[in-house]
C-alpha cells in the first residue's frame, strides 16, 4: 500500500516537472531568453495548473494500481490463512 502511494506521488511530481518543461519550451519558442523561460517554468510549477496536473497523476496512477494492489493483498491473506489452517489441521491430526 505504501509502495502504491509512493508510486502515485512520483507520477504526480513527474506531471509537475513535465508542465515546467512544456512551459520552458513554449517560452523559448516564443522568443524568450533562457533566463526568462526558466522563470516562467518555475512559476508554472507552483501554479494551480501544476496542482491539478499533480492530482491527475496521483489519481490516475492510484486508479490503475489500486486493483492490482488490492488483489495482491487479498491473495497474500488467503495464502496466509491457508497455511495457518493447514498447520492447525496437522497439529490436530498429530494428537
Amino acid at each position: 500500500l505504501v509502495s502504491m502511494f509512493l508510486t502515485a506521488n512520483k507520477e504526480g511530481m513527474t506531471e509537475v516537472g513535465q508542465l515546467g518543461l512544456e512551459t520552458y519550451n513554449k517560452a523559448i519558442a516564443s522568443g524568450k531568453t533562457p533566463t526568462e523561460a526558466m522563470a516562467l517554468a518555475v512559476e508554472s510549477m507552483g501554479s494551480k495548473e501544476a496542482v491539478e496536473n499533480y492530482l491527475m497523476g496521483v489519481i490516475g496512477t492510484t486508479a490503475i494500481s489500486a486493483p492490482s494492489t488490492a488483489s495482491q493483498t487479498i491473495t497474500k491473506a488467503l495464502i496466509s490463512d491457508t497455511e495457518t489452517n493447514s498447520r492447525f489441521a496437522i497439529k490436530k491430526i498429530s494428537k
